[in-house]
């Protein structure tokens, strides 16, 4: 069973979190889990292109669920740029591929980031509507 934990602001998003938890229930097994929630401040907010390391980074899958994004946030893996768009997931292979992302929009970007401690149940898809 999974339990979720009442920190500071999880009341806000407590039941979107369950219904994306329910969703991704569907991809996979999961035994354990974090969320976060992640904002990338509007005018050139940047996360400089990194891999993630260590065995945290290793154990888990990461998956990423924007709830407030816009056109101008570029994602970058590797080669690929992309706009996430609102209540799709995505999950990356973040210990592999270089990432990272600038918001040039003029409001805020919102994810939720889930890392996902469990092994698929089958091929994970590489993004999921959740809503």
């Amino acid at each position: 069973m999974i339990e979720l934990v009442d920190y500071p602001l999880l009341s806000d998003y407590k039941y979107e979190i369950q219904g994306f938890l329910r969703e991704l229930c569907s991809y996979y097994t999961i035994a354990d889990f974090s969320v976060i929630i992640a904002n990338l401040k509007s005018g050139g907010g940047t996360i400089s292109t990194h891999v993630d390391n260590g065995p945290y980074f290793h154990r888990s899958h990461r998956v990423h669920i924007p709830i407030r994004t816009n056109d101008e946030t570029i994602f970058t893996i590797g080669d690929i740029q992309m706009c996430m768009k609102d209540y799709i997931a995505y999950e990356i292979g973040n210990t592999n591929h270089r990432h990272g992302v600038v918001n040039n929009g003029v409001t805020d970007r919102y994810h939720m980031i889930f890392d996902l401690f469990t092994s698929p149940t089958g091929s994970a898809p590489s993004q999921v509507s959740v809503r």
